[in-house]
């Protein structure tokens, strides 16, 4: 069940900017001495799908929960990437661990119109 703040706008871009850093695990704080990078994801909660720039794969949402839009939920013996976004608040992470390197990213978005997917990977 999609939760009610989410319903009003089942598909929508997100166009997301904020902090980038990359260290050891544990060391990685995206607000401190951290790099700029924007990013657009296209998400449509309905069909359960998302891509970010450039779209070159549309993949499943991993979950909706608790007003949270839980994009990418990726855990294996070699790291994890873990995306989420608050539509309450505009904030969301992407955390990324890659052996002993953790990549973080954090920062606001906002919504804009829906661009679909392209049709090569729609």
């Amino acid at each position: 069940m999609i939760p009610a703040a989410l319903q009003v706008i089942a598909a929508f871009n997100l166009v997301c900017s904020g902090t980038e850093r990359s260290g050891p695990l544990g060391q990685a704080l995206p607000e401190r001495d951290g790099a700029p990078f924007a990013v657009t994801y296209r998400i449509d909660v309905d069909g359960g799908r998302w891509c970010s720039d450039p779209c070159d794969t549309v993949e499943r949402l991993a979950s909706v929960i608790k007003a949270q839009i839980l994009l990418r939920d990726d855990h294996h013996p070699a790291g994890s990437n873990v995306i989420i976004f608050t539509p309450a608040t505009g904030r969301f992470t992407d955390t990324r661990i890659a052996g002993n390197t953790a990549t973080l990213r954090s920062g606001t978005c906002e919504r804009a119109p829906f661009t679909g997917f392209p049709m090569r990977v729609a």
